[in-house]
């Protein structure tokens, strides 16, 4: 069985524009796809390498296609880097307080 076969529940592919934020460091980066209960962000290259570990928290800053702000609370469940200069990461995060009923921007 896939991986993608595992989830709970259905990712939709994003590509919004997001910023997110550990340990009092903003980064820029975009959502590559989400779930009602997570999401999957790629940051922009960063110059010093930055470590994204399981179970710390971050703040997701993101522009939603309807212009809304959306800021999300995760927890960290995974994070790699994209080969092949390791410079990009993909993180993998639960969303902790999903904002879905607050929000229309995916209705």
């Amino acid at each position: 069985m896939k991986e993608m076969d595992k989830r709970k529940a259905t990712r939709i592919i994003a590509g919004y524009k997001a910023s997110i934020a550990i340990s009092g460091d903003r980064y820029e980066a975009v959502v590559e796809n989400l779930s009602e209960s997570g999401i999957c962000v790629l940051t922009f290259p960063l110059e010093i390498p930055v470590g994204f570990a399981p179970g710390e928290s971050v703040d997701l800053h993101i522009e939603a296609p309807t212009g809304e702000i959306l800021d999300i609370v995760c927890k960290v469940k995974w994070s790699s880097t994209i080969p092949p200069h390791n410079i990009t990461r993909s993180i993998g995060a639960e969303i902790v307080d999903p904002p879905w009923e607050q929000t229309g921007c995916f209705v």
